[in-house]
């Protein structure tokens, strides 16, 4: 269980890195390793459009949060599958 809840973590916090990404390269050249946190911060501190960086930032949510449910669903089956057996 602890493996698992570790990989879940682990994923939730790799989708929201941002301050390595923005230290290096604040996006890199191009747009190159910007990311919806990158982007949205941008949006919101950078151009001062705060309600489209609010939007954007409860979009982030609602994916993460469709992730984690997809891959708990995915992991009850497994166990299930595991427990018949």
């Amino acid at each position: 269980p602890v493996i698992i809840t570790m990989a879940l973590l682990s994923a939730i916090w790799t989708f929201n890195s941002f301050e390595i990404i923005w230290i290096l390269t604040e996006g890199g050249p191009r747009g190159a390793t910007t990311t919806l946190i990158i982007d949205t911060y941008k949006q919101a501190l950078g151009n001062y459009k705060f309600g489209r960086g609010a939007a954007r930032a409860v979009v982030v949510v609602i994916l993460l949060t469709l992730f984690a449910v997809f891959y708990l669903s995915l992991l009850a089956q497994i166990n299930r599958k595991v427990a018949s057996e």
